[in-house]
């Protein structure tokens, strides 16, 4: 009895020992998982404290960049500007086109046109300017040149009236009209650049004018082995002008276009009606203009004849009648078959 006592304590007590060894071990297990886990989160927050350290670097980094960017876009925004604001005081043809979309850009360009555009201005005006102080010269010069010079030519006709054929003094009578006549056109084109006469303005077809001046010089033109063609509009609207002053100037483009053609040609001479404009063309097929010419062409006293062949006022005065009348001409070189294109532009009459 007492040995199966014995028995049953000692059984006891291993079964005691080994759930504390049991005990023991999960006990030391679970402290090994704990310290592991504490291990994790700690690595965790200084992975994660790194992270945000990068992302904040990261974020200075770019925040940076992207300030020196838009700093240097400003300040090639502000160069813009700079020199489109020196435009106003230059030359604004010099500045490069902005080649940027944004609205720095467009205001530049915007300021860019401007300087142009006030360029343009100043140049007109100092063009005016000068035309009306050569005008008033012109006039009076030319007022005090005709009389004598019509004297002379009076003089000069009576002694080719009195003088026989054939006679030595009657052909240097002869001569002498010739060379005064010449004068006396220049006196006119003088008169005409100084724009003294008055206009007389009155709603008229400009192609009863254009018929007039054919009739006039179409002589000389089948002399000169030119041939006209001719192509108007049906129906082309009237005109508030002055008939005899666009038919001068009719007659100094057709003049034009004929010693353009020494050697004959063709002369096409057209007339519509184009966004509220009367468009009439004169078409010719000779040398052309000059490439460095056709900026000059209407500034007075500028010519490209031959000395003694023109006076540069024809087309000065022409451009002078055409302005006149709220209108504009254009000159031009054919791209195809040679020769040059004068174009007049008359505004027309809204109810004509």
């Amino acid at each position: 009895m007492a040995g199966s006592i014995l028995g049953d304590k000692s059984a006891l007590a291993a079964h005691s020992a080994a759930a504390a060894r049991t005990l023991k071990s999960l006990l030391e297990e679970s402290l090994s998982r704990q310290e592991a886990l504490r291990g994790y989160h700690e690595r965790t927050i200084a992975q994660a404290s790194r992270s945000r350290y990068q992302i904040m670097v990261a974020f200075c980094v770019t925040f940076i960049v992207l300030a020196l960017v838009w700093v240097y876009d400003l300040a090639r925004g502000l160069r813009l500007f700079n020199e489109a604001l020196k435009g106003l005081d230059g030359d604004p043809t010099l500045i490069v086109p902005v080649r940027r979309h944004d609205e720095i850009g467009r205001m530049a360009e915007t300021l860019r046109q401007a300087s142009i555009r006030s360029k343009d201005m100043r140049d007109a005006m100092i063009r005016q300017d000068r035309l009306a102080s050569m005008g008033h010269l012109a006039g009076g010069v030319a007022h005090e040149i005709n009389n004598p010079l019509t004297g002379v030519i009076g003089q000069a006709d009576l002694l080719i009236e009195k003088l026989p054929k054939g006679d030595l003094n009657r052909r240097h009578a002869e001569r002498i009209v010739i060379a005064a006549a010449r004068c006396q056109k220049i006196v006119r084109d003088l008169l005409g650049f100084a724009r003294q006469r008055k206009q007389e303005r009155a709603l008229s077809d400009v192609r009863s004018a254009l018929t007039s001046v054919l009739e006039l010089v179409n002589a000389d033109l089948e002399k000169a082995s030119i041939v006209v063609t001719q192509a108007h509009s049906a129906q082309l609207p009237l005109v508030d002008c002055d008939l005899d002053a666009i038919a001068e100037v009719f007659l100094n483009l057709i003049i034009n276009a004929k010693d353009a053609m020494p050697q004959g040609g063709q002369l096409t001479i057209s007339s519509k009606a184009e966004d509220g404009w009367v468009k009439i063309t004169f078409a010719d097929t000779g040398h052309g203009i000059p490439e460095e010419s056709l900026g000059r062409l209407f500034e007075a006293f500028y010519t490209t004849k031959p000395v003694g062949k023109g006076t540069g006022l024809g087309l000065s005065v022409s451009h002078g009648i055409v302005r006149a009348h709220s209108g504009d001409i254009i000159a031009r070189n054919n791209q195809t078959g040679g020769g040059a294109t004068l174009i007049v532009l008359l505004p027309a009459y809204a109810n004509g």
